[in-house]
């Protein structure tokens, strides 16, 4: 069985293709070759933790499971010429500017909240759709959304900035769809602004008269109250 310091290459030649089916599944870098399939159990909800490199080429079967990218390093990445079907995608990297960047297509298909930010910086640099929460997420201190090309829809909630960072450089990032679905930020919660399109239904706002933030915009194009939303608070903002 592989260790954390252990890459694992899975090829096609073998008949029978390797499966996830008890707990405890580690590896450092992990490639899928082209014609080759790794797949997790699809009635019990495993993890596989993932010290390094992703690289699918060939086909992943993700069944209700989480992929952990868990690496102290500054870097990790998403590769390959095949889309990932992530059903859970874990970010656990320690510090918000340890990142994880996913340049290929991936899809989030778990039915609730498939993106965990728990620590480390998601960064998609792919065109993938993607859904990541099912209910408003609040990015703490540790934690870092940057979208570099994607699109990223969110349902009828609001989104915090609870001391994180939000980063956009390329692509559309969504947020909300109803009256009052807002970016709220405080203890001086990051967005950066530097392409793309941010859409907002209601407005960007601190959750009090004493709240602060930090507003950087170097290009891109925000638009707020696309829905509607609610009177504004008092703006604190550096």
């Amino acid at each position: 069985m592989p260790t954390t310091a252990d890459n694992v290459t899975i090829p096609a030649a073998p008949s029978n293709q390797p499966a996830i089916t008890a707990a405890g599944a580690v590896c450092n870098q992990i490639t899928i070759e082209s014609g080759a399939s790794l797949t997790m159990n699809g009635s019990t909800a495993y993890t596989l933790s993932v010290a390094g490199d992703w690289t699918n080429n060939g086909t992943f079967t993700s069944g209700i499971g989480t992929v952990e990218f868990n690496s102290t390093n500054a870097y990790q990445g998403i590769g390959g010429t095949s889309t990932t079907n992530f059903n859970i995608l874990s970010v656990t990297k320690g510090a918000k500017d340890r990142i994880l960047e996913a340049a290929s297509l991936i899809t989030l298909n778990a039915a609730v909240n498939p993106l965990v930010l728990t620590s480390g910086t998601f960064k998609l640099s792919s065109a993938s759709t993607l859904l990541p929460f099912t209910s408003g997420p609040s990015i703490g201190s540790t934690a870092g959304f940057w979208n570099n090309g994607g699109t990223i829809n969110a349902g009828s909630y609001s989104w915090t900035l609870n001391a994180g960072l939000l980063r956009i450089s390329a692509g559309t990032v969504n947020v909300g769809a109803s009256s009052g679905n807002s970016i709220t930020y405080l203890n001086n919660g990051t967005l950066i602004m530097e392409g793309g399109a941010l859409n907002i239904a209601g407005r960007f706002s601190p959750n009090s008269g004493t709240s602060t933030g930090t507003f950087t915009q170097l290009g891109g194009i925000i638009t707020v109250n696309t829905v509607g939303g609610q009177a504004p608070q008092g703006r604190h903002l550096s």
